[in-house]
Parts: structure tokens; sequence; C-alpha cells
């Protein structure tokens, strides 16, 4: 029974998962590693992405840590915020002619990231007042 599909050199069709042929089929003669015996179990039959995952961990062994994690973690750090001295008019985005999208209101004492896009454009209307 063919364990996985594949094509190969010497055999005139494409054999399909699961085909059951004869040993003296010429395709089982021209590719053995391709079958196994008719009924063996599932859990026992080649299983091509086990043996790819086992590859891999022999050639690269995980690394000695309690965990992984794809991008480099940053520690935490208060941030410096800017507090609006005024109430404050936001013209954010734009229309497809160009013009303003949508205007937002910032009441007085609303905080910021001190350096935000807001406060670097408009620094006189914020107190800036390190952690916090």
């Amino acid at each position: 029974m063919a364990w996985t599909s594949f094509a190969a050199q010497g055999i005139e069709r494409v054999i399909v998962t699961g085909d059951r042929l004869r040993g003296d089929d010429p395709a089982v003669k021209a590719a053995p590693w391709g079958f196994v015996l008719d009924g063996t179990p599932e859990g026992e039959q080649p299983n091509v992405y086990a043996e790819l995952e086992q590859h891999q961990l022999e050639r690269e062994p995980p690394p000695d840590a309690d965990v992984a994690v794809l991008a480099e973690p940053e520690e935490y750090r208060d941030l410096d915020i800017a507090k609006l001295r005024r109430d404050l008019r936001v013209a954010v985005g734009t229309t497809v002619a160009g013009g303003a999208g949508r205007v937002v209101t910032f009441k007085r004492g609303a905080r910021f990231l001190a350096d935000s896009e807001l406060v670097r454009a408009l620094p006189d209307a914020f107190e800036t007042r390190g952690k916090g």
C-alpha cells in the first residue's frame, strides 16, 4: 500500500496515497520506499513531517531557554508624558481629495506620550513632566 503520493522514474503513472499494489507490481519494484505492507496501521507508517522535524532538531537543537519568541522583548520603561495646557482640535487623516479627514477635540489635561507626533507638532500646547 502506498503511504504517500508520488511520481518516480520508471513508473508510468502517479501513485496516490492508499493505492494497493501487489509486491511484484513494477511500481513497487521501482520505488519500494513509497510502500508499506497492506494493513500497516497509520501510526506505524512513515511520516515525512515527523522525520523532517526530527532531522531539524538534530541539526539545530533548541536553545537552553525558558521560552522562545519571534522578536526580542523590550523591557518596560516609564515614558515621559505631556499634558495639554488647553483644549486642542486636531485634524486627523485626509480625504480622497486631500482635505482633512475629521477633526477630533482633546480637552485640557489630556495626556500623551511626550515623543508623540502631536506633541512634536505643537510643543507649546503641552507641559512635559517626566514620568507618569
